[in-house]
């Protein structure tokens, strides 16, 4: 198959440029040098002459097509759904990380798809002021975008039957950073190695023979090419760290390496929400839980970190008496904490009611029917 490359426009003074293309021949990367001359008095200019003979040089680069409409609106939406997905949850999703919340994963997924490009960009600024910087940056964007769908995906398989409700527990963050401690050792040094050893198909004939332009022709290979074979084994060992971590902490707690959630099939509110399958992150652990007699009850602080948070009838009164005190403790409305930050922000504003996932009566919860009032009521 024929391939085609955009041309690079160049100034007086331009060289090294090398082209990539980790997305396809739409976002071509162009990297290139423009040299600096220096005259410092001294070291840097000649003795006689005063001419500069040391020189430096600017690193910089282009992506094609980067302001293109369906690329730009493409992060505009994703970042407004997940900013939206955030408000009033920042502090729960750190520290739970709960892939409970499939669809604000899904969405920081979809912004962490980036990366692939943000990996050939860091290695071409390698050895300047801000490098370390940039290639971080990357190497977050990197493993989130791999962490988050493959804890996103492993909970659509469903466990096998012997394993009786047993699941694993791991910590997210430790995860998370632990997988950037590990590949942000040499690994940008490598990289920037592979991308200026592309191949040079432009020169210039002198003296019979052939000399490097600084113009190259042929692509370098994409950082992805080289990292898809080594990712999986940091990335292993991290997810292995974390699930070390998480079973030393529970032991040292007091109770098992392992957690079974045959309990959580018997609390009607952890049915709807969706019993994880394999490995986990979230709270479900029976010490995490409240059991009177033979029923078990979640923890308010349980049922906030699985995304939602109870609502009850606002009272105009300043004085509540006992009566309208237990006409509320038996109704109370679930609404998902996406929501709440909103409700409370935009009451004033706008009619916005969130969508009501069920009530408690009684510490029984029932979720919303079709047939009943799927929105918040005004008054709460």
């Amino acid at each position: 198959m024929e391939r085609y490359f955009t041309t690079h426009r160049v100034s007086w003074g331009t060289s090294a440029v090398i082209p990539i293309s980790p997305f396809g021949e739409i976002y071509i990367i162009f990297s290139y040098n423009i040299a600096q001359p220096t005259a410092r008095a001294g070291w840097s200019t000649g003795l006689y002459s005063k001419l500069p003979v040391s020189f430096g040089w600017i690193c910089c680069h282009e992506v094609e097509n980067h302001s293109e409409v369906l690329l730009m609106l493409m992060q505009i939406i994703f970042s407004l759904i997940s900013i939206y997905l955030f408000w009033g949850d920042i502090y729960f999703t750190f520290k739970g990380l709960g892939e409970r919340r499939k669809l604000l994963m899904i969405m920081i997924t979809l912004n962490s798809m980036p990366s692939i490009l943000y990996m050939d960009v860091a290695p071409i600024y390698y050895g300047t002021d801000g490098s370390i910087k940039i290639w971080t940056v990357a190497i977050i964007s990197l493993i989130a975008f791999l962490g988050f769908i493959t804890v996103t995906l492993v909970q659509y398989v469903p466990s096998p039957v012997f394993l009786e409700h047993r699941i694993m527990t791991f910590s997210a963050p430790v995860f998370l950073y632990f997988s950037v401690a590990i590949n942000i050792q040499d690994q940008m040094l490598i990289l920037n190695t592979l991308y200026n050893n592309a191949p040079g198909q432009i020169g210039f004939n002198a003296y019979d023979k052939s000399w490097i332009s600084g113009y190259y022709t042929a692509p370098a290979a994409p950082a992805i090419n080289y990292l898809i074979h080594r990712m999986w084994a940091p990335a292993l060992l991290s997810f292995c760290a974390s699930i070390l971590y998480s079973k030393l902490k529970l032991m040292f707690e007091g109770h098992f390496g392992f957690v079974k959630t045959d309990w959580m099939t018997t609390n009607t509110f952890l049915s709807n929400c969706g019993i994880p399958n394999w490995i986990t992150s979230m709270p479900v652990a029976t010490q995490n839980a409240i059991r009177i007699g033979n029923r078990w009850f979640c923890k308010p602080s349980t049922q906030v970190l699985f995304g939602y948070a109870s609502v009850v009838p606002q009272s105009s009164s300043k004085v509540m008496s006992e009566i309208s005190s237990k006409a509320e403790e038996d109704n109370i409305d679930l609404i998902s904490i996406y929501d709440l930050g909103w409700a409370i922000l935009l009451d004033r504003c706008i009619l916005f009611r969130p969508k009501r996932f069920g009530s408690t009566t009684k510490n029984q919860f029932s979720k919303a029917s079709s047939g009943e009032a799927r929105r918040l009521l005004k008054n709460r």
